[in-house]
């Protein structure tokens, strides 16, 4: 195998301070072979080195793990923190209990990707390779979600996890579900009702792919009547488009750069809109503030876009974001004159 959980979780609980009768989220399920071997990164492989990857999470009271993120990587810069995250959907977890009652809790706990040996090229050869970070085209939106919610959900939030295999048009089809919570309550089959609605955007070269090309997709079902709905919280986005560093520095405020100042925060408040993009955006405070830095994050938002499925497992329509951009002045550069030879080099 190669990749290794090398703690239990409940031995690397976040935090010490729990109250009498506290037990820690323990390991329930992990990724089988095939899983871990389809999600090694390819860079990696070329080089035919291993990696080790620390991660936390939250894990919620159905044993799931929630807003992961990568804690350190080594080494650096060849896939594998995002290789540990593509297979958070196969991560299963024994939720953290008080006198026997589940409870929310956090887990820190590192994965060690060995060596692959061999050729990367016999290495890879598998069954199917993982679609990494997927960016969808077309994705159910709130209002899907809604109208979706089974009768017999009780209130409570459901979550359901597949992996589908992809067409070479992007849709997905045969769609193995891998985990449902909780069960019972019709969450897996609401879920499977709107998988239609997904289509992912091939990046060059996979078309082409010999091997099935398959994705993790994860769907989170709320209440339609809860408040968590209603203000259409937005999980963890995927920003998809972001500003060039050189646009932005031209964007800082003349005012504020006359008064001296060398960087500053503003902040954008902006409406998502069906296609990711970011609209509506009004500026909010700033610090320093009346100097145009909320105003110059506003300019900013409107060339970002979003991806249209979190990686919690929601979409991103209708939800409000606030936006906080940070400007920093770039050092001026020295003048010359252009009919002045350059100086001679220093022996």
């Amino acid at each position: 195998m190669w990749l290794t959980i090398l703690a239990a979780a409940a031995a690397a609980t976040v935090g010490s301070d729990h109250p009498p009768g506290w037990k820690g989220p323990d390991w329930d399920r992990k990724p089988t072979a095939e899983e871990i071997h389809a999600a090694y990164p390819v860079n990696a492989l070329k080089r035919g080195v291993g990696g080790k990857v620390e991660l936390t999470c939250a894990v919620n009271i159905h044993g799931l793990p929630e807003n992961c993120r990568v804690v350190s990587e080594q080494p650096p810069n060849l896939g594998f923190g995002t290789s540990a995250m593509l297979l958070i959907p196969d991560f299963v977890f024994k939720p953290a209990t008080v006198m026997g009652k589940p409870v929310p809790g956090d887990v820190q706990f590192p994965i060690s990707f060995g060596s692959p040996g061999g050729s990367a090229e016999n290495f890879s050869a598998g069954t199917f390779i993982l679609v990494a970070r997927p960016t969808w085209v077309s994705a159910p939106s709130f209002a899907d979600l809604g109208a979706a919610y089974p009768k017999s959900g009780g209130g409570v939030g459901g979550y359901s996890a597949f992996r589908c295999e992809v067409s070479r048009a992007g849709t997905l089809n045969r769609c193995d579900l891998l985990r449902e919570e909780p069960g019972g309550r019709g969450f897996g089959p609401a879920a499977r009702g709107l998988i239609g609605k997904f289509r992912i955007e091939l990046e060059p070269g996979l078309e082409a792919q010999k091997r099935t090309m398959m994705v993790n997709l994860p769907i989170r079902l709320v209440d339609p009547a809860s408040d968590e709905f209603k203000t259409r919280r937005l999980g963890e986005p995927n920003w998809l488009t972001m500003v060039d560093p050189a646009t932005a520095q031209m964007l800082f405020p003349f005012a504020a750069a006359e008064k001296g100042f060398k960087e500053g925060l503003g902040v954008a408040s902006c409406a998502v809109g069906a296609n990711g993009a970011l609209k509506d955006c009004s500026p909010g405070a700033a610090t320093p503030d009346g100097l145009g830095f909320s105003e110059a994050a506003v300019r900013v938002a409107s060339v970002l876009r979003m991806n249209l499925w979190t990686q919690e497992g929601g979409p991103v329509d209708g939800s409000r974001v606030e936006l906080p951009i940070r400007f920093k002045l770039a050092a001026a550069t020295p003048k010359t004159d252009a009919n002045t030879p350059p100086a001679a080099p220093k022996p």
